[in-house]
């Protein structure tokens, strides 16, 4: 059995539509609702079981009871690398880099072209007057075009992927600054009640004094205007600690009042400082930060890209073998088709690919330079806070030994109760300075930490951990 010829391309047409449609990725509807969205973010909060394997897995721990108590600086710091939208957006900038280098690495499609005549001059008779046409066109890239457009995909992917570790720095530097302003508050919190207390003490005894006649109206109001002040001072840290509490679940990526009530250790800032790493230590930081390394991505992936503007000069070609029914004969053909680069040669994309290599280049110089002048501003104001609050805590036990002394005159009587608490009121006042130079101590190793991009006084905790998809 003979198979006519137009028979033929018309099942092979079919053929080819049925398979090119076939494997046809679909459209997938995922509305973004703000309501929807913003009920999700609310219900965000410790009992997420994935949560709790992620922080278990990372810890190498399994707890007994979930959340645990007391949470401390390590376990919250996972909870925010769970959970922060910031680190989410960092996620999907990876994930259309990944999609970018999937594309990079694809082969051009061929295309087929169907055409049809009618010869309305040919006699009548066996021959038909019919003409088909069958063409198909396959594009072929030459010069490493392919190879270079992979390149520049890839080291943009990783260049993003480098850009999670970033954004986890981010994260964890804001989380611990978060705890570290909810430490203060409560120690600022207790020493203003303390405080308060002295002083209201020191008011009921003035009062005493002023009814025998020790001392005038004046001293006394003086000394009510100070009670009064302490009170106010101690109403306002008081009230501040709530609204810290809430800044510490946003950076934890928590839903507000969820850490409500839970045990949260801050003993972790009591610590005595570390020592700096060594020059050579910092700058073998400096050079494995990730910004650093994402930015020598990038510069790969335009060095790539001006390859692959180079390699452009040189034109691609089409093959074109085709098929032909023309009135009865069968005809084949096979064409070549290419660019001729007669007039630009490509030199101006060249030239645009090029100077953005330069501008890389040059935003590369900036950001180390940056850093190495963030590195030793901060490691010198940390120096002088560690100096100063060495003289705090030395003044402070000199205070405390002080008031401890005083405190044993009043028991056998060397002196009387308003002598005792105001020795006590100074040793408050001590501690409260020793609190300041230690918050900016621990502030500024938070920076230090972040600019070396290396944990100083901490368990070393995953920066850019791996999780499947985006929370």
């Amino acid at each position: 059995m003979i198979i006519h010829p137009r028979l033929l391309v018309m099942v092979l047409v079919i053929s080819l539509a049925g398979f090119i449609f076939n494997g046809c990725t679909h459209f997938e509807a995922k509305p973004l609702v703000s309501s929807e969205n913003l009920a999700k973010m609310e219900q965000r909060s410790l009992m997420d079981p994935d949560l709790r394997k992620f922080v278990e897995e990372n810890l190498h721990e399994t707890f007994t009871e979930w959340p645990p108590d007391p949470l401390n600086v390590e376990t919250l710091t996972l909870v925010a690398l769970y959970f922060s939208p910031n680190l989410n957006v960092a996620r999907a900038k990876s994930y259309e880099a990944l999609a970018a280098n999937i594309s990079a690495g694809e082969l051009p499609d061929p295309s087929i072209s169907l055409g049809s005549g009618y010869n309305s001059s040919t006699p009548s008779g066996d021959v038909s007057p019919w003409i088909l046409g069958l063409t198909f066109d396959f594009p072929i890239e030459t010069f490493g075009k392919r190879s270079y457009r992979k390149s520049e995909a890839q080291h943009l992917f990783d260049a993003a992927k480098l850009a999670i570790a970033d954004a986890a720095w981010d994260v964890r530097t804001n989380l611990k600054k978060a705890m570290i302003a909810l430490w203060q508050a409560r120690e600022q919190e207790l020493l203003a009640k303390e405080k308060s207390e002295a002083m209201n003490e020191l008011v009921r005894i003035s009062s005493a004094r002023f009814k025998a006649g020790d001392i005038d109206k004046n001293e006394l109001i003086s000394m009510q205007l100070s009670a009064q002040q302490a009170h106010l001072e101690y109403t306002a840290v008081k009230g501040q600690t709530a609204g810290i509490l809430i800044n510490l679940e946003g950076a934890a990526g928590l839903a507000p009042h969820t850490l409500d009530g839970l045990n949260i250790d801050l003993s972790f800032f009591e610590k005595e400082p570390p020592e700096i790493p060594s020059s050579s230590a910092r700058r073998l930081a400096l050079l494995n930060r990730a910004d650093v390394l994402s930015s020598l991505a990038e510069y790969a992936a335009l060095e790539s890209a001006l390859k692959f503007e180079i390699a452009k000069q040189y034109p691609d070609f089409n093959i074109s073998p085709g098929y032909e029914y023309d009135q009865g004969d069968n005809k084949w053909q096979i064409g070549f088709q290419f660019t001729l680069p007669l007039f630009n040669r490509n030199r101006g994309a060249i030239a645009e690919a090029d100077a953005r290599r330069t501008t890389a280049s040059a935003n590369f110089n900036a950001l180390q330079a940056k850093i190495l002048n963030d590195i030793e501003y901060y490691i010198a104001v940390f120096r002088n806070e560690r100096d100063k609050l060495a003289g705090a805590v030395s003044a402070l036990d000199s205070y405390k030994k002080q008031a401890e002394l005083v405190r044993k005159q009043y028991e056998v009587g060397e002196v009387d109760r308003q002598t005792e608490i105001s020795s006590r009121l100074e040793a408050i006042n001590a501690e409260a300075i020793q609190l300041d130079s230690r918050v900016k101590t621990q502030e500024m190793l938070a920076d230090i930490e972040q600019t070396l991009q290396t944990p100083l006084n901490s368990s070393a905790l995953p920066i850019a951990p791996v999780m499947t998809e985006v929370k």
